[in-house]
């Protein structure tokens, strides 16, 4: 997980507060996990029309 903290730029501490399933993480902290990984994070809106926003990870 050191390393994963490195590339991130996000404390081991935050890091293992993500791992308990209580975890609520900021949108600024998941892009800052997907960008290194090139995910991208994609949230979609449960209704009829389906709307949907993305997050593009490079803006981080």
């Amino acid at each position: 997980m050191n390393h994963t903290s490195k590339i991130t730029k996000i404390s081991l501490q935050t890091l293992q507060k993500l791992e308990k399933p209580n975890a609520n993480p900021t949108l600024d902290t998941m892009l800052k996990l997907c960008h290194p990984f090139g995910l991208k994070l994609i949230l979609v809106k449960n209704d009829k029309f389906h709307s949907l926003l993305e997050f593009n990870c490079e803006k981080v």
